[in-house]
């Protein structure tokens, strides 16, 4: 419990620290103080709360006027205290969001670091601009080398069983062979599109045959499509340096 002292006159001792009186020549000044120290401290627990929101709780206040002690509390101790400030759930559930997803970058980055080095073998074997591995694999298993997709695809590339099998990879599971397997399928699908990396991506979403049904065109999946968008993004900022 913290408590505010209203102060109407100053006076200091030898040592030079000041001392807080509560008379005052001016008759009703203690209680002018104390509201204005009251809306203070309220301004002053909202600042402070806003650095440490995950510890935000209801606030009482409670004025003894005859004191001229303002009593703060989390817990009032009597009918006497009225809620001051009230703990906003949602805030602190937003900020408990932002937490984990700060610790999911992190993870992210600390995983994409270990992986550069398989990534450029895979990029100079194959041919594949590293940039492009990258995004494919963001977005693909955000660097999870154990991720498996509903529909089974697994690893690093998110590789089905049958390209696993088309680009030797007997591991789905082994980093440097699921990533060696999935730059190798995306150096064809590039080859087989003239280059474009729109098209390329998207067959890698969806088939190739499936970019071929739709006239050469990114087919008109959600899914796919938002797929492109994704990677075409991340390539972008990767090639760019703007992901560290």
């Amino acid at each position: 419990m913290a408590k505010l002292i209203c102060p109407a006159l100053e006076k200091t001792d030898n040592l030079g620290v000041r001392e807080m009186l509560l008379t005052s020549a001016i008759g009703d000044s203690p209680r002018i103080c104390q509201e204005m120290y009251l809306r203070f401290a309220l301004f002053l627990m909202v600042d402070v709360l806003m650095l440490v929101p995950t510890a935000w709780a209801d606030s009482y206040a409670y004025n003894d006027v005859s004191t001229g002690v303002i009593h703060l509390t989390d817990r009032p101790l009597s009918n006497d205290y009225e809620l001051l400030l009230k703990s906003p759930a949602e805030l602190v559930s937003g900020n408990e969001t932002k937490l984990n997803q700060s610790k999911m970058f992190l993870s992210r980055g600390v995983r994409r670091k270990e992986l550069e080095g398989l990534v450029a073998a895979a990029s100079h074997q194959s041919g594949v601009q590293p940039e492009l591995l990258h995004a494919v694999i963001s977005v693909e298993s955000d660097y999870d080398q154990n991720a498996m997709s509903s529909k089974g695809a697994l690893g690093l590339m998110q590789l089905m069983p049958e390209t696993a099998r088309r680009y030797g990879v007997s591991n789905r599971r082994d980093p440097a062979e699921n990533l060696m397997g999935g730059a190798r399928y995306l150096a064809y699908l590039l080859a087989i599109f003239n280059q474009n990396v729109k098209l390329a991506v998207a067959a890698y979403n969806a088939g190739e045959n499936a970019v071929i049904k739709y006239g050469y065109q990114i087919p008109p999946y959600k899914e796919t499509e938002n797929y492109v968008k994704k990677v075409s993004v991340l390539y972008e900022q990767y090639r760019k340096s703007l992901i560290q």
